[in-house]
């Protein structure tokens, strides 16, 4: 769990001043979601420390061993994932946030790169045809609070696909019909649970 008092400040400053502006939900509440966002490990101490900076750019090195290009392809902003293997395409540091998304537009790519956001909006949520958030841009860093890094162990970031029944059994101290539970018992741990 991170901690920083000034980044924490600056959420519920934004959370505050989108609660006045009635952007809330059915239940009079400003929506807050966990989102993931991928980065450089070398990246992930200056976020903790001070925050997204929006224009900051990356610091892995492309194939060609040059800085990447940051194309910021559907808007300006910080990227987020629902899905950890869409963030883990920027790099292998993987952090949850806190990430408040305002006046949310949707949008669906039609091939042609977007607008910019609008100024109406807070954030952008790109969706894939089947209506699922892929990716979500977030415009100002007030609405983002860092809550953990999740460290992946080097065989997980491996492009090959293991089956999970695979998985289950090179386990040898589990069998298959064991395997669920412990693997339930597994995610409440990560969720902070007691299993």
């Amino acid at each position: 769990y991170i901690e920083n008092k000034e980044s924490t400040e600056a959420y519920k400053k934004q959370k505050d001043v989108f609660e006045k502006q009635g952007k809330v939900d059915e239940n009079i509440n400003v929506e807050e979601m966990l989102l993931f966002h991928g980065t450089a490990v070398a990246s992930l101490d200056s976020i903790l420390n001070s925050n997204f900076i929006v224009d900051a750019l990356p610091q892995q090195l492309n194939t060609q061993n040059e800085q990447r290009k940051k194309t910021m392809m559907f808007g300006r902003g910080v990227y987020f994932s629902e899905l950890p293997a869409i963030s883990l395409m920027y790099g292998n540091g993987l952090l949850l946030c806190k990430v408040l998304p305002g006046n949310c537009e949707i949008l669906k790519p039609q091939g042609a790169p977007p607008s910019e956001i609008s100024e109406k909006f807070d954030s952008r949520e790109v969706q894939s045809n089947n209506s699922q958030g892929v990716i979500h841009v977030v415009k100002s860093p007030a609405q983002i609070m860092p809550y953990c890094v999740i460290q992946l162990k080097k065989q997980s970031l491996s492009s090959h696909y293991t089956k999970p029944s695979q998985c289950v059994q090179q386990n040898s101290s589990a069998t298959p019909s064991q395997a669920p539970d412990q693997a339930q018992a597994g995610w409440s741990m990560i969720r902070g649970e007691k299993s």
